[in-house]
Formats: structure tokens, sequence, C-alpha cells
């Protein structure tokens, strides 16, 4: 992007002030808050208009989604995350509200220095957005100017963000070429002096040994050494603290790479381990933050960097998995470190499903749409040995096909029918089913589903049951194979939205939607807990969130006293999605509060949804680059 500062200071970059809580000044600062913020007063003029802004960050903080703030007249704030500065430079495009009166960005969480300075800033026409999008998601874009049309302004602006803004990984090249920078003075020196100790595998006349040792002649971080006898003993290697990680013939780093693996494990003395990102041909890895449930399918390759001492010199991330508390152990350095060829990961095994699963209940909300219904509890009643426990909760159903379904459903064993007529309330629903469970485990589950699979219950209540796991969902279809569900990002949308929803690639990103691993949150629709945790947290908020966002809600909750929330792709089930509800820009615009409550309540996790790279782009399902 080329631009020119809309407030000069005289150094060809946008001017920035500190906050109360920061001090310095000409892009190196130094936050006393967990949240600095730094004024941008020359934005706020841009009110009403789309804006496009490049930022430099510094390449030996960490890589986080900088906020931007916008405060309106009436002393109200919307906080929206921006675009991770991967390679030391980071663009967002974005609307500056119509109430704007000042502006304010945030680029790092916690206290400390940091480096940070706006290079351009212009706005940008809905025009010249319409024709990207056109270019891109011709749909999203006629949908966008449909809204529009109809007056339905915050619609249109969504459809037309998530046409027009991200850059599809198969821009990589131009992409990277245009957000990478070198260190100069703005970064300042490394704040490091940890030796890097690379232990060679393979044979040591491998010819392409000479470029892996070229890359690392060209590392701006001097203090390494190349040993290619991997019988080596650690003790020879070097003294206890200092870093190790094994290299293979032909493997390169990026040039500043040992600096940045240094000043991450120098900043985090309690680390035993890292890993960072890979380029490579076919574009980049960019990983999620380390997943103890994910680790044994290999994500993090073999770019892994320990701490003598700590562990094995020549430790795998198995070795790392099976530590007492793995995930406080393994920092993710959100930077480019390797480039090497894309080596397939192997699959993570499932958890062997429990013998029982009587310890089930399953509550199914329904109202009319009986051949829905019948579809769903054929799956329960058929598709399972033995079937769960079942409530199903009825809100107000008069369809008499469907009246004469539940007053069979009630006649069965184990199945009870609760009457709860009135207003839809989904939360309200569950929490009264939940209400008279007595098995152990709970399953939410929509009466719009249908399983593919015997022994999703199973698969299901196999996470559920670990003492670490909160909430577990399932790999959801809709009925032409396009996937619907496969976990969710927290952020994406501005609040949260299904990855790859729609594809269908069944692999996706990284391979991760064959992959059980930890997410932010999974959909309702199919939603696993124990009923200890669920009472635990209260169930689902039925005051905020009636109807949306209260499955990411409650994952939200569990997590934050513990439990991570885990997707779990071998058990697949059919999914119409919201066939109950209806769909189109209706229920959005009718359902804006309780998305405007989930962003203040849960501000923090949609800035960084740890299991979602910070480079990627939060307006586009499939993963694209911010």
């Amino acid at each position: 992007m080329r631009g020119i500062g809309l407030w000069s200071d005289g150094t060809g970059a946008l001017a920035l002030l500190p906050g109360p809580d920061v001090t310095g000044a000409d892009g190196r600062w130094q936050g006393r808050a967990p949240e600095p913020w730094l004024a941008a007063p020359g934005l706020a003029r841009w009110r009403g208009r789309w804006l496009r802004l490049l930022y430099h960050a510094g390449l030996w903080d960490e890589a986080v989604r900088p906020l931007i703030r916008f405060l309106a007249a009436d002393g109200s704030a919307t906080t929206v995350p921006m675009n991770g500065a991967l390679a030391g430079v980071g663009e967002w495009t974005g609307r500056v509200p119509d109430d704007t009166v000042a502006v304010s960005l945030s680029p790092v969480r916690g206290a400390g220095a940091f480096a940070f300075r706006l290079v351009a800033a212009r706005p940008v026409t809905r025009t010249a957005l319409l024709v990207r999008g056109v270019r891109r998601a011709p749909g999203l874009a006629l949908t966008a100017i449909g809204a529009r049309a109809i007056g339905a302004r915050a619609e249109a602006r969504h459809c037309l963000a998530f046409a027009a803004l991200a850059t599809p990984v198969a821009g990589w090249p131009a992409w990277r070429a245009a957000h990478t920078r070198k260190p100069d003075a703005f970064d300042g020196p490394p704040p490091a002096s940890l030796p890097v100790h690379l232990v060679g595998v393979g044979e040591a006349d491998d010819p392409a040994w000479s470029t892996t040792r070229a890359a690392l002649a060209a590392q701006s971080w001097p203090h390494w050494r190349l040993h290619l006898d991997p019988a080596m003993p650690a003790a020879e290697l070097g003294p206890p603290g200092e870093i190790v990680a094994t290299i293979r013939p032909g493997d390169l780093l990026a040039p500043d790479a040992l600096a940045q693996v240094a000043a991450f494990m120098a900043a985090h003395p309690a680390l035993v381990a890292c890993y960072g990102d890979e380029d490579g041909p076919a574009g980049p890895r960019l990983k999620p933050d380390f997943d103890p449930v994910l680790a044994v399918g290999g994500y993090v390759g073999e770019g892994l960097f320990r701490r003598l001492g700590a562990l094995p010199a020549c430790a795998t991330l198995a070795d790392v998995a099976a530590l007492p508390c793995p995930a406080d152990g393994v920092g993710h350095l959100r930077r480019l470190v390797w480039r090497r060829p894309f080596r397939p990961l192997a699959l993570a095994a499932s958890v062997r499903p429990p013998p029982d699963l009587s310890a089930v209940t399953a509550v199914v909300p329904t109202r009319d749409r009986p051949h829905l219904l019948a579809a769903c509890l054929a799956g329960l009643f058929e598709g399972t040995s033995p079937a769960p426990d079942l409530v199903i909760v009825d809100n107000g159903t008069v369809d008499p096909q469907a009246l004469r379904l539940l007053d069979e459903a009630a006649r069965r064993p184990r199945v009870r029918v609760l009457r709860r007529p009135g207003p839809f309330n989904y939360s309200a629903l569950c929490n009264a089913g939940a209400e008279i469970a007595e098995t152990p485990l709970l399953l939410l589950l929509n009466n719009d589903v249908a399983p593919v699979e015997p022994d999703w219950i199973g698969r299901l209540a196999a996470w559920a049951v670990r003492p670490d796991v909160g909430a577990v969902g399932a790999r959801l279809l809709y009925p032409d194979g396009r996937l619907q569900h496969g976990g969710v990002v927290v952020g994406m949308g501005g609040t949260a939205l299904h990855l790859h929803h729609r594809t269908r690639d069944p692999h996706g990103y990284l391979g991760l939607l064959d992959q059980p691993r930890t997410v932010s949150a999974v959909t309702g629709a199919v939603t696993m807990v124990a009923l200890d945790k669920w009472r635990a947290v209260g169930g689902l908020d039925a005051d905020a969130f009636p109807v949306l966002l209260n499955d990411i809600d409650l994952c939200l909750r569990l997590a934050a006293r513990g439990w991570r929330t885990v997707y779990e792709p071998a058990a697949t089930l059919i999914h119409h999605e919201s066939a109950s509800r209806g769909r189109g820009l209706a229920p959005l615009r009718r359902h804006a509060a309780e998305r405007r409550r989930f962003a203040d309540r849960w501000a923090d996790a949609i800035r960084d949804d740890p299991w979602f790279h910070p480079a990627l782009s939060l307006t586009a399902l499939d993963p694209a680059l911010g």
C-alpha cells in the first residue's frame, strides 16, 4: 500500500500520542498497563469512511493483533481487532463509525517496552471495495449491494468486508514481499544473548548442507553453532538454559529467525521449548498455539527449540506433550522461522469411546418441523446403542404430525417431554432440559441434526469425561456434503464464526479439520459437557444470549475455569443449519444486541484466539492473509 500520512510528525509516519499509561515517542514506547493505548488524533476525521492503515510493529515484540478503538460522543467505544504484523508490517482496512470523536490503538498486550508506528493511512471508497469484492467473492458482493438497497447497512458492510478485504493464501509471495521488513533502529537490538545450538540430523556429506549453512551464515544473530554429530551429549552442547534445535540438510532459517527465537525464550524464562511458523513454496504454515490435544498430530513439525537442561537435546513434540503441564512450558513464536518442504502431517488419533453410553442425557429443543425431529430422534433411538436418556423441550409445537411424534417419543423409556411455550429462547430451553438431567454427561442437540456414524456419542463422551475438558463438539456437514462446523474462531466477523464454513475441502488449512484439537468454541448444535461443569458455570446465559452466541459464551466461560474445548471430527453429523429459525438478513438485524453484548464481554478473547494465527484474516471463513 502507498499513501501519505494524514497527520505527519515530520518523519513520514502518522503521529501517535502516548495515552495515560504509556511513555515514549518516535515509535518506541513503554507501557505501564495490561492494555497500553496510543492516541491517533488524525484518524477521527475519517468518520463514516472506510480507512486503510499500514503500520510497523517491533520484530522483537510478540506478534499479536493490534486493537483499534473508536470513541463516540456519548462515551461508548467500539473496539476492533486488526491484523498481526507477522514479519514486521501489518495492514488493516475497516470503517470508522459515523459517531467517532477519537481513535486510539493498542499494539501489544501487557506492560513493557514495545515498538509501533503508523506508516500510512488513506480512505478507501466503497466502490473500490465492491470492485475488488466482485472479483474475489461475487456472491457476497451482490449480497452487500442488496442489503444496502433495503437499508441493512451494517449487514452490507459485513458482507462487503468478507468479500473484499482478505488476501487468499495463493497470493502469499506478493503479500510476503509487501509485509516484510528488516530490523532497524526502530526495533533496537534483540533483547537477549542466549546462544542457539543446531544439531544436524542427516548425512554430514549431504550436499544440501551448503544451502543450510548459507542461511545460517546470513543470520542477524551471531550467537549460534552448528553441530553435525547428533549423538553428542547435551552436556557438551552448552550449559543449561541455552537453546538447542535439530536441523536437516536443506532446511533454511529466515534471516532473523535465531534472533527472534533468542528474544522470545529470554522474555519467557519459564518456557522449556518453543516453535515458530514456516514459509514454503505452497504458502505459509501459520500454526495455532501449543495444543497438547493436537500435538501428537505433528503440526509443529520438527522445528522445536528446546532449552538445554530442561529436555533431552533431541526431544520431540511427543516428549514435550508428555510433560505434567505441557501447555505451560511450550510457547508459540508467531514469526516465520523455517523455510522447508512441507511434510504431511501425521493424524492424531481420536480417543477411545467409553463403553457405557447410558451416562448421557440428550437435550433437544424443538418446535414443529416434524421431518427434522423425526430424523434426529431416529439417530438417537436407532443409531446409538444403548440410546442415551432424552429430554425433548417443546417450544410450543402446533403441527399435528409433530405433536404425534412427541407423544410417541414420550411413551418410550428414559424419554421426557417438557412443554415450554413462549418466545424462542434457545438458552432457556436448554437450561430447562438440563435441570432435570440425572446423568454425568449432558448433550445439547439441535432438532435439525442427524448422525451419519453409529458411535458419535461415544466419540464425544470420550473427551467429555476427561478432567481437563469442558465442551466437546462434532464435525457437522450440510446435506450436500459441505462443511457447516469444524470449530469456531472467536473474533472472526467481529464476534465468532465457523472456520471453513461451507467448504468442500475435507482436510482444511494444515489438515486441521481432520484432527481432534483444542478450539476456542464449538457450536451448540451438538455439544457435550460434563453436567457438573455445566452447572459450575451456570449453563447457558438466557438473559444475555437468548438466541445467538450462547454456545460460544458457554465455551469461553468453561475455558475461564480451566476446561478446554475440543473439536472431534470422528463424530460427524448432518446439520440443516437453523432450519427451525430461518436465515437471511432479518436474524442478523434482530440479534444485533446479542452480538454487541458478546463483543463487550469477550473483548480480550476476540482480540486473540490462540488457535487461529493473528496474521490470518478475521474477514475470511477459509484461512486467508490479513
